[in-house]
């Protein structure tokens, strides 16, 4: 995903935007995923994305905000789609018999050690 580029933007693009995060948080899952634009508030991808559709009936300032928890929500979900795109294994653990798929690195690394075991 790409950021918005200016305190300029039309609504149509936030809405744009809007409309790819729903996208991904529908394609991953992440539908309960929450994020902490500031510490000790938390707030869904969805809400987020709910709010930027407000985007033309606010004040400057309040589009201000938006397109700046807009960028950073990007950052993160970028971040979290590269993870989700990693090469995973399915791995079971030889403690407790759970099975997990997991990082393929993290997963190697946990055979190698004796705590699990490939599926």
């Amino acid at each position: 995903m790409e950021k918005l580029t200016s305190r300029y933007t039309t609504a149509q693009a936030v809405i744009t935007l809007a409309d790819e995060m729903d996208s991904m948080v529908k394609k991953y899952g992440w539908q309960d995923r929450t994020v902490c634009p500031w510490p000790g508030v938390k707030m869904t991808v969805a809400d987020i994305a709910r709010n930027m559709r407000g985007y033309s009936q606010c004040t400057t300032g309040s589009k201000l905000y938006l397109i700046d928890l807009a960028n950073g929500l990007v950052d993160i979900m970028n971040a979290w789609e590269a993870h989700e795109l990693e090469p995973k294994l399915t791995i079971r653990n030889k403690k407790n018999g759970t099975v997990r798929t997991i990082n393929a690195e993290i997963a190697r690394e946990l055979i190698n050690e004796g705590y699990a075991e490939a599926v």
